[in-house]
């Protein structure tokens, strides 16, 4: 473990067991989108949610440019301290990059994947377009704070059932300057590059009406390129699949980890 920086924070609960799934939030919530997953899930597992860090109350990363690797290690660090060994990763959209590097890097502490909404990133884009749109993101961000782009986003949701998802997306601990640095990586991230590197079975579940992350564009590409991936597209979804169906997210990751 390293002494140079806290571990990040985190939700626990469940039994003893070794047998541990660990959620990874996207880069708009925190810990608290996972609750209904702990509870679904912790009358057998133990089970963990963190906040990574520059979210809720984990420190950020101290470095003026930060990469998908430094959340890993951040990650791999909090799972040492926790004592959890090959656990089951289950994340959602951004956090889905910080899962497959730790896949890749950390291979000791991942049994398996479960990718929700996953992003492969920008990294296919020309490096002028990235620059311009990461640009345009963090510049919305900060002009109009956080809380009212969300709401802005939320207001134009795909489905019914995105809308609702939306809506109970806690946002609280989602600090300005831990958004930047996590949109920096995603920027930056090449996806289908790390996924080749992966050899844990994973699920990649998504929704049809992703417009977030478009399947064609980042599910299917990832699915292609994960050496063992199997995918579930789930109909009048969106992008948060485990907040708008969760009984259907939470019935297809149990039968992938049965």
């Amino acid at each position: 473990m390293k002494d140079e920086y806290l571990l990040p924070s985190y939700l626990q609960a469940g039994i003893s067991n070794p047998a541990t799934i660990v959620f990874l939030h996207g880069i708009g919530s925190t810990s608290l989108t996972w609750q209904p997953s702990l509870a679904s899930f912790s009358s057998t597992r133990r089970v963990l949610a963190w906040n990574a860090p520059g979210y809720a109350d984990s420190a950020p990363i101290a470095s003026d440019a930060p990469v998908i690797a430094d959340y890993a290690q951040r990650l791999s660090d909090l799972l040492d301290s926790v004592n959890v060994k090959a656990a089951t990763v289950v994340a959602s959209s951004w956090g889905a990059t910080i899962a497959m590097s730790l896949a890749s890097r950390h291979p000791h502490h991942v049994s398996r994947l479960v990718l929700s909404g996953p992003t492969a990133g920008f990294a296919h884009l020309s490096e002028r377009d990235r620059l311009d749109m990461h640009a345009a993101r963090a510049r919305r961000a900060t002009e109009l704070g956080l809380q009212e782009m969300f709401a802005q986003d939320a207001a134009k949701p795909a489905t019914d059932a995105a809308a609702s998802g939306a809506r109970h997306v806690d946002r609280a601990g989602v600090n300005l300057a831990g958004y930047l640095q996590a949109l920096r990586t995603l920027f930056a991230f090449d996806g289908v590059a790390t996924a080749a590197q992966v050899m844990q079975p994973t699920l990649i579940i998504c929704g049809e009406l992703d417009t977030i992350a478009p399947p064609d564009k980042h599910a299917r590409r990832l699915a292609a390129a994960l050496p063992a991936a199997s995918i579930q597209e789930l109909t009048s979804c969106g992008h948060l699949p485990h907040q708008e169906q969760p009984q259907a997210f939470h019935a297809a990751v149990k039968n992938f980890i049965a």
